[in-house]
């Protein structure tokens, strides 16, 4: 039996085995180099696209460990601010959570994941829908 194979990733590789004589439908010599090319080609497009998912999912994973990592920083720089009115106070926690929301659409645009800069974007406004309404 002859084998071929493609490295799709450097953990999953696609085998192929052919058997060495025909079957006893008389396949030819064309027909199996044909089945190979077929099989080569299938291999190929499947690991452009098991490269592709990795990629995405390798830096959906790197957003969301700066986004973690930006959500415990955050909290603690706002608490180095001191006001003396408790208006001023809520004024600039509001104004954070605006930014904050602005900040994340803005990351979420870049990396072209429009729905979650839709989701930021709303909530923008919606906080701001809220602060506005409460005066």
């Amino acid at each position: 039996m002859s084998s071929f194979s493609r490295r799709v990733t450097s953990t999953v590789s696609v085998n192929f085995v052919m058997p060495d004589e025909p079957s006893s439908g008389g396949v030819g010599p064309e027909v199996k180099e044909a089945i190979k090319q077929a099989f080569s080609d299938i291999s190929a497009n499947l690991s452009t696209v098991i490269e592709s998912r990795l990629t995405e999912f390798k830096r959906d994973l790197y957003d969301e460990r700066d986004c973690s990592v930006a959500a415990v920083v955050k909290p603690v720089k706002r608490n180095e601010v001191e006001f003396k009115l408790k208006g001023n106070k809520k004024q600039y926690e509001h104004q954070q959570q605006v930014l904050d929301c602005l900040c994340k659409a803005r990351d979420s645009l870049a990396s072209a994941k429009y729905e979650k800069t839709k989701k930021n974007i709303e909530e923008g406004i919606s906080l701001t829908e809220k602060r506005i309404k409460a005066h």
